[in-house]
């Protein structure tokens, strides 16, 4: 998927579009910004919008094996929140346990997946341990910042400002990365853009 410039083109609008209407909104409203927050907020979107492109590169390989992966950024923006946001805090045994049991039960299923590989496949299982690797960093990292500037009291629509002033340049770059695969975009692809981009 990663390598299709429709995707690349459609992640780019997508990104555009929500950074337009994120700065209309503040234009509107006259929010102030405290700048150290909304700098900070800025490379959150930047890290989110790498993690986009291993998860995809991730899906491309295997979908299903990836899909048994798809917890580990969880697991760092957890671990950082209980350390740094003091989390623990709100930590009961019951809770420990469910999320001991829920981690246990990922890895069987991650452990079960990868030993039914075949050593053809093994080059393949690497590639997509280390692009899983890469986005459960960046994502882990990007939800973790999306908490930290909730305890700043970030407005909504100023942290959104922040996060597609950040990642959109950067799914520009993909997109001129892969602007000689690129397709026309029909109308019924911009108006799924669209929504979406209202939604988000």
């Amino acid at each position: 998927l990663a390598d299709r410039g429709s995707i690349a083109q459609k992640f780019f609008a997508q990104a555009s579009i929500c950074l337009g209407i994120a700065l209309a909104i503040e234009l509107v409203l006259q929010t102030p910004i405290e700048i150290n927050t909304f700098l900070i907020s800025i490379a959150i979107g930047a890290i989110g919008s790498f993690g986009n492109y291993f998860y995809w590169k991730a899906t491309a390989v295997s979908m299903s094996r990836n899909a048994m992966l798809t917890y580990w950024d969880d697991i760092i923006a957890m671990t950082l929140s209980f350390f740094i946001l003091h989390e623990a805090a709100y930590l009961t045994g019951e809770l420990a346990l469910g999320i001991v049991l829920s981690i246990a039960a990922m890895l069987a299923f991650a452990v079960h997946a990868a030993m039914r590989g075949d050593a053809e496949k093994s080059a393949s299982l690497k590639s997509l341990s280390l692009y899983v690797a890469l986005y459960s960093v960046l994502w882990g990292l990007a939800y973790f910042g999306q908490k930290y500037a909730s305890t700043k009291s970030l407005p909504p629509h100023v942290f959104a400002l922040a996060w597609y002033v950040g990642s959109a340049p950067i799914a520009g770059l993909f997109y001129l990365k892969k602007r000689t695969e690129a397709v026309r975009l029909e109308r019924s692809d911009w108006k799924k853009i669209v929504l979406l981009s209202c939604v988000l």
